[in-house]
């Protein structure tokens, strides 16, 4: 089985992420997997490049991890999510400071 996935055209150059669904090798134990990347030539040189950062493979769907408890000096925060988009929590010790 093979997996593809294409781009074509210009990408930007922010970092952009992929997913390949690999559970029909799940019964494997050994899988090989191989990148080919065509980039543009010719006057596009350097611009033309590609880079491939953080490449993990897990078993099934991944969560966000969770913070049950923190502790610093006279404040906790008990069983939090995040609050907002950006990630902003309000934080008070026991006497709601």
């Amino acid at each position: 089985m093979e997996c593809y996935i294409y781009q074509i055209g210009d990408q930007g150059s922010n970092w952009k992420t992929a997913n390949i669904d690999l559970s029909s090798y799940g019964n494997e134990s050994a899988v090989q997997l191989r990148v080919t990347i065509v980039t543009g030539s010719g006057s596009s040189g350097w611009r033309s490049d590609i880079a491939l950062d953080a490449i993990s493979i897990n078993n099934g769907t991944t969560t966000n991890p969770t913070c049950e408890t923190i502790n610093f000096n006279n404040y906790t925060i008990n069983s939090f999510s995040n609050q907002d988009a950006d990630g902003t929590y309000s934080i008070a010790n026991s006497a709601g400071h």
